[in-house]
């Protein structure tokens, strides 16, 4: 969760349910069920802002 920033937020592409659904994700963890904004959940992490996909 300290990995998401508030620059990174776009409602589709990388949300707050997709920044909750990493860090469960990196403790193993996956959430069960319809997230509240589906279809733009966070149901097949790791996610990767937008922004951080043009830096190499």
């Amino acid at each position: 969760m300290m990995q998401c920033r508030a620059a990174d937020y776009a409602f589709c592409d990388f949300n707050c349910c997709k920044c909750v659904s990493n860090a469960l994700y990196a403790c193993g963890l996956k959430k069960e069920g319809p997230w509240p904004n589906a279809p733009c959940d966070g149901s097949n992490p790791p996610y990767v802002p937008k922004n951080k996909k043009k830096q190499k």
